[in-house]
Formats: C-alpha cells, structure tokens, sequence
C-alpha cells in the first residue's frame, strides 16, 4: 500500500508536470528547489611570470689607450768648438827697390849667397835682398883685411852706421872667413859656428856679398853683411 501510494504520488507529480496543474489531491507541497549554478571554480589567474628586469648590460669601460711614453730627445753632446789654429803669418819677402849703388858679383860671391837664401828657406826664414851697397862696404873691408893681413871685424860700428845712415837700416850683422878654398867651405865653417849661424838665420832682410882674394898669398877672404831695412 504504501508502494502504491508513492507510485500515485510520483505519477501525479508526472502529470501535474505535463498538464501544468498545480493541484492535485495527492500532491505534497514540492518546496522550492533552488538550483544554484556552481559558481564556478574560479580559473585562476596565473600569476604573471615576473619579466625579468634586464639587467643592464654594463658600459664597458674604455681600456685607455695608452699614451706613449715620448722617447726622449738625446740632449746632442756639444761638439767643442775647436780652437782654431792660427795661422802663421809669412814673413813678408821685402819687396825689392831699385838699388841706386853697383856692384859686379862674381859667380862666387853669387853662389854663397843662393847657399844662404836656400838654408834659410828650408828652415822656413825668408829669403835676403842682395843689395849692392851692403856689398860696397863688405868689399872695403876686404880690401882692408887683405892691406893689413889680419882677419878681423874692425870698424864694424862705422860701417853699421853707415848702411843704417843710407839704407835706413836697423840692425846690422856680420861674417867674416878667411882662407876657405871653396864658397862651400866657408859656409859650412859659417853654419858650424853658433854664433856666425845665427847671424846667417838672423831677422834680417837684406845682405851683401863680397869675395877677394889676396894676390900675394892666393889666399881668399869673405865678407858677409846683413841688415834689417
């Protein structure tokens, strides 16, 4: 019975259902059914992957270019300035005048003489003028050596003032040989002699020449006279 009952009530139901009756004798009160739609599960959010922060790429930091060290300049070494060296100053040739006295050389008298002017030459003196009155007075004294048979230097002075006097003359000297067979002789004699070589190497600058020879004896007498015009 009490199956039967629910199969009644649920038929009812059923019917009621499709011909859309509210009523019906065995119907119990169908309380309100709310159907509530499940709230969904809410999806959820997926938490945003955090964008990285770039790190920042670092500026590189510039590699200094290196400055080259200067090479430094090599303070030059000064080359000394060389002490010039001075040069000689040539002892003037005198300039030869126009001699206003004559004398007649002999090839004797003028060979001694170039043997004189070529020793003083190679030991770098100048050369002597011969010079005709010088050799006037070399030939008075000859003549006087040759009267008095003596070999002497007498009256020197006068004759030193003499040329002084004419020629203008400020120094004088004198050689004197006797009995030399040759001009060689005599003026190897003169140059062995330190006081008769240094009359012939002497600042003069002209000399005069006389050779005579002694007719009774044959011997040969020099006279040399040098001066300084």
């Amino acid at each position: 019975m009490k199956f039967k009952s629910l199969a009644t009530l649920l038929l009812a139901s059923v019917i009621c259902t499709m011909n859309s009756c509210t009523t019906d004798p065995y119907e119990e009160p169908i309380l309100p059914v709310e159907i509530v739609a499940p709230t969904p599960t809410p999806t959820p959010t997926p938490t945003p992957t955090p964008t990285p922060t770039p790190t920042p790429t670092p500026t590189p930091t510039p590699t200094p270019t290196p400055t080259p060290t200067p090479t430094p300049t090599p303070t030059p070494t000064p080359t000394p300035t060389p002490t010039p060296t001075p040069t000689p100053t040539p002892t003037p040739t005198p300039t030869p005048t126009t001699d206003p006295y004559s004398y007649s050389y002999s090839a004797s008298e003028l060979q001694l003489m170039d043997l004189i002017n070529a020793y003083r030459v190679s030991i770098g003196l100048n050369t002597l003028i011969k010079t005709n009155y010088i050799s006037t007075k070399a030939e008075e004294h000859n003549n006087y050596m040759i009267t008095t048979n003596i070999l002497s230097h007498d009256n020197f002075t006068a004759r030193s003032q003499d040329i002084m006097k004419t020629l203008g003359a400020k120094s004088t000297s004198e050689n004197v040989a006797y009995n030399s067979s040759t001009v060689q002789a005599a003026f190897d004699a003169w140059l062995a002699s330190p006081s008769h070589k240094a009359a012939i190497e002497g600042a003069y600058t002209n000399f005069g020449m006389s050779i005579r020879i002694n007719s009774a004896t044959g011997r040969k007498y020099y006279t040399n006279i040098f001066a300084r015009i």
